[in-house]
């Protein structure tokens, strides 16, 4: 009977990249769930602001304004942040770099011709 032959180098990188991905695709998960909720709380934080706006302007009503206002832009922040991460933006600015820098090399290249 054959022995098993231990993982190559190649299986385990791609064992290692499988897990990679799953935990990428798991914290993707949570964070859809979050910004569902978050849109969710959003929609009925302005349901009840706009029917805050249209009741008796009393102080107990104002406080309660100025709290759905708090946490409303706590909740833009939130979802803001969710689009928008250094570690995306720096694969974009690389590239950035890179094709303008080699446009540049390149225009300079044609005007000298």
């Amino acid at each position: 009977m054959a022995e098993p032959k231990p993982p190559t180098e190649s299986e385990i990188d791609l064992d290692r990249a499988l897990l990679e991905l799953e935990d990428q695709l798991a914290t993707f998960k949570a964070r859809y769930l979050q910004v569902q909720q978050d849109q969710a709380e959003k929609l009925n934080l302005l349901e009840q602001q706009k029917r805050l706006k249209h009741s008796s302007k009393t102080p107990q009503v104002r406080s309660e304004l100025t709290a759905i206002s708090q946490r409303l832009e706590e909740l833009e922040f939130h979802l803001e942040s969710s689009l928008f991460s250094w570690k995306s933006m720096g694969d974009w600015f690389w590239q950035a770099v890179r094709f303008l820098g080699l446009g540049i090399v390149i225009g300079w290249w044609l005007r000298s011709l």
